[in-house]
């Protein structure tokens, strides 16, 4: 009687929970998932795994012929052809001036990217798709009033900083940016980079707190980086 009576109340213990919270049988601990809670940025701590991840998803964005037109449409459908502002300072002659001279930047590819390569329009675009598939993208304002990118890979950890550094952003104790880390220029995928003299840090803000980095990144925790879309779906 006494082991039916706990085989009762284990019973109900058991549906009186999530479960969501229970392991079993079929529902076995699934493996980087720790029983005593972890931040989001836990799971992306490598910054090796979190590289070769990064990697993975630009290969099926290249190569795969489903996966790269998929998200070629959805750029598409976001983004189109024409690019607008409308200004609305309540002054109609300030607002006239203020329209014409972003349309004559963003449509100038030697005024807004710092490369020379893209107009406002396409830098959108890639923004976008880096962000999807790498995870996140990283835009830098230069002095002369262009924008340089920086995919992905480009902003990580020098391995003999003794700063509080998590893959490739400075925080301070409040979790604040600080300042981005990045390598000094494009690598290889050959190329190890480890040394602080390797990277370019950039302050989050300069000295009249203008921001100095713009982070495009879709969050679904209060993480420091992003994740690719893939992640979810990489084994389908």
């Amino acid at each position: 009687m006494a082991s039916f009576r706990q085989a009762v109340e284990s019973y109900r213990d058991y549906n009186s929970t999530y479960f969501l919270n229970k392991n079993g049988k079929f529902r076995p601990q699934p493996p980087g998932v720790q029983s005593f809670g972890s931040s989001g940025d836990y799971h992306y701590r490598s910054e090796s795994e979190a590289l070769l991840g990064i990697e993975r998803a630009y290969h099926f964005d290249r190569n795969d012929p489903i996966v790269g037109q998929a998200i070629t449409r959805v750029v598409d459908q976001i983004f189109p052809e024409d690019m607008t502002i409308d200004p609305k300072t309540g002054d109609k002659e300030l607002d006239a001036d203020l329209r014409a001279g972003w349309y004559d930047w963003a449509y100038d590819r030697f005024q807004c990217d710092l490369e020379e390569q893209a107009d406002f329009l396409e830098m959108e675009r890639l923004a976008f798709r880096n962000m999807f598939v790498g995870g996140d993208v990283q835009f830098l304002p230069t002095v002369d009033g262009s924008l340089q990118l920086h995919e992905a890979y480009r902003c990580r950890t020098p391995i003999n900083s003794s700063r509080n550094i998590l893959r490739g952003v400075e925080l301070d104790a409040s979790h604040r940016r600080q300042a981005y880390w990045f390598t000094k220029a494009d690598v290889s995928g050959l190329t190890r980079m480890e040394l602080v003299r390797d990277f370019v840090r950039v302050p989050q803000k300069d000295e009249d707190g203008y921001e100095q980095v713009f982070h495009l990144l879709d969050r679904k925790r209060r993480q420091v980086r992003g994740v690719s879309a893939f992640a979810s779906c990489v084994d389908m």
